[in-house]
Formats: C-alpha cells, structure tokens, sequence
C-alpha cells in the first residue's frame, strides 16, 4: 500500500479558536521542513474558521500541518482537495 500524496489545494477547518489569542498554523514536509506559514496572527472574534490555502507551487508529497493558538497545539496530515 502506497501514501496518498497531497497536492494542490486544501481547506482548514479549525474550531475552538480565542479572540486576540495568537495563532500559528504551519506546513512542513515529512523530514519537518518548514515549507509554509499559512497564517500568523490573532482572529477578530471566538468561534470556527475555514482557510483555504492554494499549494499548487509544492511538489506532491506527505505534508504535516502544525496549529498553535494559545496553549494548544495540534497537527496532522494535510489531504488533498
């Protein structure tokens, strides 16, 4: 069985968020190379956002999210589109 790899587009779905808590969410390859910083910064308002990032410029591969806001951190695999 081979990994599905990921490429072009994805959409984050993240919940829970504090407003004025900074926030952090990052992309990194399967060696923890960081590749992107899709957002930096604090939201307006408490609640759940979607971002959609446009990835089209990385070469397909297994890629690794990694959100920090606050205290919390969370990761996991990036899916494809």
């Amino acid at each position: 069985m081979y990994p599905n790899p990921f490429r072009g587009n994805t959409t984050f779905s993240i919940t829970g968020l504090n407003a004025e808590e900074r926030t952090t969410l990052d992309v990194y390859t399967i060696d923890g190379v960081l590749v992107a910083n899709v957002f930096t910064g604090a939201v307006d308002q408490q609640g759940s956002y979607r971002l959609t990032w446009d990835a089209s410029n990385l070469k397909t591969g297994m890629y690794f999210y990694r959100l920090i806001s606050g205290g919390r951190v969370t990761s996991g695999k990036l899916k494809s589109e």
